[in-house]
């Protein structure tokens, strides 16, 4: 990999530049895969291959900053990306019971991965005479990501199996908007801080499967294995903390509150899910200084974690024809309680 930055101030002007390119090649690896099934028809299976993959990415980043005075300061930045990863691999895959072949076939694998990205932002801090701590702050950030995943299998060597070659082709796209509020008002020993925040994201994806018809010599598109998928997230917050410093002991404490609207879109089979859903999630810490610099920390906080695009995604990857991957549109938030002493 390569990569450099350049930097520069003219008057309140600031400016700063990042890129780079990288490149990563991973040799010829082998893998192993066993499973042993129980019950009144046990079966082994096993499955052994090898695989390569070339990765090449590379970025560029752009940003800039104004100070219109001491109380005001504007600030922007713009990133793009790129990559494409080549792929092939080759596995033999053998399922019998004891003696009996039940099923076995040789599958090669070739794969290329594109995908670029974009991420934009603007910032504006207001300060107050009154009180520099003071802080007033506008955002906005946008970012946005597509892939295309291309698979080409190729299967031979046939002993009870009859899964004609195929295609994978995945086409998605993320993007994700978020605006955002935040202020900051010390009274003394007390700051209060409040914010508001939303978040607007679209998923997309479009997912052909295409088997081979020996007959025509041609890839036909299998209109009950391919789906297209939109799903829409919105998520509106609202928090507001309370600090307090004594002389000894400092407290913090808050809320946040959100609202979580998801509504997601099988195009190709004309269903829907919707969900709605609120959380309130509280935070807490305090802190006693001690002698010699020492102190005593505890916190607790309630985290939430959404599922990301690629665990709701209902394409299957069927790349390894013994196996099925696949997300799931039905999952919900899952709830962290964090506590910490130090």
């Amino acid at each position: 990999g390569v990569g450099g930055s350049l930097s520069t101030q003219l008057g309140k002007v600031g400016m700063s530049v990042n890129a780079g390119l990288n490149q990563y090649n991973n040799p010829s690896t082998q893998w192993i895969t066993n499973r042993t099934t129980t019950g009144a028809d046990p079966t082994g299976l096993d499955q052994r291959g090898w695989n390569k993959n070339n990765n090449k990415n590379g970025y560029i980043a752009y940003e800039i900053t104004y100070e219109i005075d001491t109380l005001n300061l504007l600030s922007a930045q713009l990133n793009v990306n790129g990559s494409k990863n080549r792929g092939s691999g080759y596995q033999s895959s053998l399922l019998n019971a004891g003696e009996n072949i039940l099923e076995r076939y040789n599958v090669a694998n070739a794969s290329i991965d594109r995908g670029n990205g974009r991420d934009a932002a603007v910032n504006y801090q207001k300060g107050f005479k009154a009180d520099k701590n003071r802080l007033l702050t506008f955002s906005y950030r946008y970012f946005g990501y597509d892939n295309v995943q291309n698979g080409d299998l190729r299967i031979s060597d046939r002993i009870n199996y009859n899964r004609p070659d195929y295609h994978q082709v995945n086409d998605q796209s993320f993007s994700e908007q978020t605006f955002q509020v935040d202020f900051v008002y010390p009274v003394k020993k007390l700051t209060v801080e409040a914010g508001l925040k939303g978040i607007m994201r679209d998923n997309k994806s479009d997912f052909q499967y295409s088997v081979f018809n020996s007959e025509t010599n041609t890839y036909e598109v299998d209109a009950a294995m391919s789906n297209r998928y939109n799903n829409t997230q919105k998520v509106y917050g609202a928090y507001n903390t309370y600090q307090y410093n004594f002389k000894s002991w400092g407290v913090k404490a808050g809320a946040r509150i959100e609202q979580t609207l998801v509504d997601a879109d099988f195009i190709s089979t004309d269903s829907k899910v919707k969900q709605n859903y609120l959380n309130f999630i509280p935070s807490v810490s305090i802190n006693r200084k001690l002698k010699n610099n020492s102190g005593i920390n505890f916190g607790y906080t309630k985290r939430i974690q959404r599922p990301g695009i690629w665990q709701l995604n209902p394409f299957v990857d069927r790349s390894n024809p013994s196996f099925e991957r696949t997300g799931n549109p039905q999952l919900r938030p899952a709830f962290v309680n964090d506590l910490q002493l130090s």
